[in-house]
């Protein structure tokens, strides 16, 4: 494990497991931005391809690297709660080892925070497939200025590679939630605590689609929605109902496009 002589300004939790195609990018990414004061803590979920080593070769060539390697997988939420007991930033920011960053973001991502004091941010992205071209479905995804809890309750507009919070005003807080999505509870708790987030609608992030994806199996996505309601929120059964009724409803609406597409029916948007 690589060591830091100093706490940094931002701490950025990576899982990875089996992402060798991509991870370089990932951490290309972080070493090329224009803000240098972070800490970069990889955390292996039990990979089987030649990733951590792609990792160590990182850690080795520069102190702000750090890599945990844990024995065999326990899925994201697991990993992303081990690489939290080396946290040292006051900001904690979140990219998985398939997205990447545009240069600029910390930079801009950081600014903005302390200008607003803000507890919670995000920013726009961009979507890309596997073979790094513009999704066909949306090239850039747009955000609001703002978001509360009861509007996030509706949509979830934060994309985790976007995220970033602040520990001093927050508390040493991140812990991903049992039930539900595992980044979505953060963003709930920390509105539901400490008021709206802040947005950038500048793109600062890519993320990357890919058919594999966690976040590509929808009936698990559905059933994790649920239970974070019901579990995690601790809505009743008929607001929860009304909120799922309404992320169902937008859901079927950004994939049908999509599968009409698979099928020959319809045109992609210009």
């Amino acid at each position: 494990m690589c060591v830091v002589s100093k706490a940094p300004t931002v701490s950025i939790l990576m899982p990875n497991r089996n992402m060798s195609p991509w991870i370089e990018q990932a951490i290309n990414s972080v070493r090329t931005q224009t803000f240098e004061d972070w800490q970069l803590i990889v955390i292996d979920d039990g990979s089987s391809d030649d990733s951590p080593q792609q990792v160590a070769r990182h850690c080795a060539e520069d102190p702000r690297i750090h890599l945990i390697q844990l024995p065999h997988s326990l899925g994201p939420r697991q990993a992303r709660n081990h690489g939290t007991r080396i946290v040292q930033g006051r900001y904690v920011a979140f990219l998985d080892s398939d997205d990447y960053w545009l240069p600029n973001k910390l930079e801009r991502q950081i600014a903005m925070m302390r200008q607003h004091k803000a507890v919670l941010s995000y920013s726009a992205y961009q979507r890309i497939d596997e073979r790094q071209q513009p999704s066909h479905t949306v090239h850039t995804v747009k955000v609001p200025d703002t978001v509360t809890y009861d509007q996030l309750l509706l949509l979830n507009v934060i994309s985790t590679a976007t995220a970033m919070y602040d520990r001093e005003q927050a508390g040493n807080i991140y812990n991903f939630h049992p039930w539900g999505t595992v980044d979505y509870a953060l963003w709930l708790y920390l509105l539901r605590h400490h008021g709206a987030a802040q947005g950038i609608q500048e793109p600062l992030s890519v993320y990357r689609m890919r058919p594999e994806s966690v976040s590509s199996d929808k009936i698990r996505a559905a059933a994790r929605r649920w239970l974070l309601y019901r579990h995690c929120e601790r809505m009743n059964w008929f607001y929860s109902c009304f909120c799922f009724a309404i992320y169902a409803v937008r859901a079927l609406h950004r994939d049908l496009p999509r599968r009409g597409l698979a099928l020959g029916i319809g045109s992609k948007a210009p």
